[in-house]
């Protein structure tokens, strides 16, 4: 049975929408161009490598942007691993993985890419010219029929070729000319040293169309043919995509690299993060780094406050609870020579929301590959290497920052393993390393750090001892996120400048009526009071204010009453007058406000002003109030010679409305009629809150 085809659905012959590549970076320098012209995601891989693509209906409309994994022409792998797959071993693998994936709800399937038992099956070798933009399976140099990938272990060993089922070697062979020639002629992405002269290189391949006259070959019907062909410049417009047949998995789109989230969430810089994806080349991540940044406006809840911390390690806690639950399954367990996962082999989705909740709170883990690095660090003889590799990237998420990379982490993995703990007094483990620019973290934090540190030794220490996850390691994890999130989100503490006064409830109440407070203890004990002339604007009787510490006993009250006309006595001349009467002295004054007191809670009220008074009892007052006197009236001034000690009038300042003149002379008490104009800025004690 002739593999599928991809190609209707690229081009739309068959189906009601299409698939499309997307095109790669156009904003680098004239020449840097990178030599696979579509979105290249991801190419790091052993196994597979990820590119990007688009599902478009049938009137051109985007539907959504996805992601296609498939099969890599060359494995990167290292020798001994080389050695211990097969072909055979990888095609296990890729129905392994599809299954998992399908039963998970996180792929997009295709009808064409499974036969009727519902295993996946590869579509046939695909090569596109980037210069008419057409695709096409790619045919014999000879004969203009298709070539097909040689499995026939006999026919290659024969030709003196490696087995198909017996190594990860691949060829591919005209089944036509093959059975004809007596020397038969075989391609290889990457010929091996030790392959005969009849192996030839994709180059040759190419070269070869150039002899074509005929066949479904972009080359046979093209204007340029001719000029392509020279010099061979064809080389750079035909370009496989896959040049074996591939087994493909298609995936939603993912919002970002899993090692681009963690940096963001421990605060690098968007822009930082940019700049270092470009210069590695990474220009796909950089991308979704780009889009991610026009649509965010707020990332985390907790910028420049010292709960960034607490915010941080619990986004990373959850993160890596979702991938341990993938890798630490019962039926999902790694065993070497297969592959362990790395965190830039992971990735995330964040949905379009809006911006009342902070972008990196909603996120959901894509597993999108199956064959990540195995882990620089081997575990030792009969551990569990799933537990060994989520332990790899416990310490990976948590310390990865600007000052430490993967390769330094490992260094400090490879000591945990020996000494059979994480060293939480050096400088690798600190708590500092969680910020991507490392600073002093909350010392009254430290402990929910170690406990984070201890479930990623557990992993790798315990594991290595039992060849199984640590009994508890679920309860100790969730325990510990809901502690982190309890602390979180519990009450932020009030400012510290100032001791609280009981029984209030906002920060600012408390600490004004702390300062009255403790100017009302003085004058009681002291049993003085103060009248203040004000002429003109202002008169300050304060000439510097201390600052408010909360160690000294220098404190200040401003009470400013608002500008309003002045009044007149009978000879013409304007005053104004400020009176400041002082609460009851009491035995012993209390060194917190009691519940009457009216230090507790001061409310400023202005008297409205009426017409203006004929005679010398129209002026401005400042009255202070107790609680008493706020339900009786105002009480009687005090006279001018019981002034209090100089020490207290320094920390009262009363601005009075301006006037012009003398101020008159101290008025009797009198009842205050309509006639009068009597202005005043009284201070009342309110009801209590509730």
């Amino acid at each position: 049975m002739a593999d599928p085809s991809f190609l209707p659905y690229l081009t739309g012959s068959k189906t009601m929408f299409s698939i499309q590549f997307s095109s790669g970076q156009d904003d680098l320098n004239p020449g840097t161009a990178p030599r696979f012209p579509f979105d290249l995601i991801s190419d790091a891989s052993a196994l597979t490598r990820i590119i990007g693509a688009r599902i478009i209906s049938d009137t051109g409309s985007l539907i959504k942007p996805v992601s296609l994994l498939i099969s890599r022409d060359d494995y990167s792998l290292t020798v001994n691993v080389l050695t211990a797959l097969t072909n055979l071993d990888i095609e296990s693998i890729w129905q392994k993985t599809f299954l998992n994936h399908h039963a998970r709800g996180s792929l997009i399937t295709l009808s064409a890419q499974t036969d009727e038992s519902g295993s996946l099956i590869p579509f046939r070798s695909l090569f596109s010219c980037t210069k008419t933009g057409e695709f096409f399976h790619p045919p014999c140099p000879q004969c203009g029929f298709e070539l097909e990938l040689c499995r026939d272990d006999k026919v290659l060993e024969e030709a003196g070729l490696k087995p198909y089922s017996k190594s990860l070697a691949r060829y591919l062979a005209c089944p036509s000319c093959a059975l004809k020639d007596n020397e038969k002629t075989f391609y290889s992405f990457a010929p091996d040293a030790a392959d005969p002269g009849s192996v030839k290189s994709p180059a040759d391949l190419i070269n070869g169309f150039g002899g074509l006259m005929k066949g479904d070959l972009p080359c046979t019907r093209c204007p340029e043919h001719t000029s392509c062909y020279k010099d061979r410049h064809v080389l750079s417009l035909i370009i496989p995509i896959a040049f074996y047949p591939f087994y493909l998995i298609m995936f939603e789109a993912p919002s970002l690299n899993a090692q681009d989230f963690l940096s963001l969430i421990s605060g690098e810089p968007f822009d930082e993060l940019e700049q270092g994806l470009a210069q590695k080349r990474q220009f796909a991540r950089k991308g979704y780094v780009s889009l991610l940044k026009e649509r965010t406006v707020t990332p985390v809840l907790f910028v420049g406050d010292e709960r960034q911390f607490l915010e941080i390690l619990y986004l990373k806690l959850s993160i890596l609870g979702e991938i341990a639950q993938y890798i630490l399954s019962g039926e999902r367990k790694f065993a070497y020579p297969e592959f362990g996962p790395s965190l830039d082999r992971l990735w995330v989705q964040i949905p379009f929301q809006s911006d009342l909740l902070p972008t990196f709170w909603n996120f959901r883990l894509m597993m999108m590959g199956m064959d990540p690095d195995i882990p620089v660090v081997l575990p030792s003889p009969g551990a569990d290497y799933a537990a060994h590799c989520m332990g790899m990237l416990w310490f990976h998420a948590l310390l990865k920052n600007r000052e430490l990379d993967i390769r330094a982490i490992n260094t400090g993995i490879v000591r945990v393993l020996k000494k059979k703990q994480a060293d939480i007094n050096g400088i690798m483990f600190k708590p500092d390393n969680i910020f991507w620019a490392p600073r002093p973290a909350p010392k009254r934090w430290r402990p929910l750090w170690e406990k984070a540190l201890g479930l990623g030794t557990a992993l790798l220490v315990e594991a290595g001892k039992t060849g199984s996850l640590p009994d508890g390691f679920w309860a100790a994890y969730h325990a510990l996120r809901d502690e982190i999130r309890k602390e979180l989100f519990s009450e932020a503490p009030l400012a510290q400048a100032l001791p609280e006064v009981a029984g209030e409830d906002k920060a600012d109440d408390a600490q004004i009526g702390h300062i009255l407070a403790r100017i009302r203890s003085k004058w009681a004990q002291e049993g003085q009071a103060q009248e203040r002339d004000v002429t003109k604007e202002a008169v300050y009787v304060l000439e510097s204010l201390p600052s408010l510490d909360a160690h000294e006993d220098a404190q200040a009250t401003m009470i400013i009453t608002p500008e309003r006309p002045s009044a007149r006595d009978e000879s013409g001349e304007e005053y104004s007058k400020t009176s400041v009467l002082p609460a009851q002295p009491q035995q012993q004054a209390p060194a917190v406000a009691e519940e009457e007191d009216f230090s507790t809670e001061t409310i400023i009220m202005q008297h409205q002003p009426g017409p203006a008074a004929k005679g010398p009892e129209a002026m401005d007052q400042t009255v202070v109030v107790s609680p008493k006197t706020a339900k009786t009236g105002p009480k009687e001034k005090i006279a001018a010679s019981e002034k209090p000690a100089e020490k207290d009038l320094e920390e009262t300042l009363i601005m009075g409305a301006p006037a012009q003149g003398a101020p008159a002379p101290a008025q009797k008490k009198s009842a205050q009629t309509d006639e009068d104009e009597l202005a005043q800025t009284v201070i009342l004690k309110p009801e209590k809150k509730k």
